[in-house]
């Protein structure tokens, strides 16, 4: 684990992590993306590892996301400009304000 840059204890509970609560979800080009399911406080925690000139640099998110939700997300397909000016006119329609009270 440490060889990958990745810190052996829980940023939540201080934990030492295990071979198998680390599993890596995808890698390219000297990036990795893991999920690690911390044994003592049972977090659930995306870690991303790139090499870079000066070494190897680790980033640490406290997620609700299982394992099977990061390869779902990983292996999904990209959202689309038209998708996003749907979401955005279906949550700003006078229905939707109507119902929530709220304006945007």
């Amino acid at each position: 684990m440490q060889k990958m840059g990745i810190k052996p204890n829980c940023p939540i509970c201080r934990a030492g992590f295990r071979g198998e609560d680390l599993k890596m979800i995808h890698e390219a080009r000297g990036r990795y993306l893991f999920h690690i399911l911390c044994p003592g406080c049972h977090a659930s925690i995306i870690n991303i590892t790139m090499d870079n000139l000066i070494g190897t640099s680790s980033l640490y998110m406290v997620t609700d996301f299982t394992r099977e939700d990061l390869v779902k997300f990983v292996n999904s397909s990209r959202v689309t400009c038209d998708e996003v000016i749907e979401a955005y006119e279906g949550l700003t329609s006078s229905l939707f304000r109507k119902k929530s009270n709220r304006t945007f």
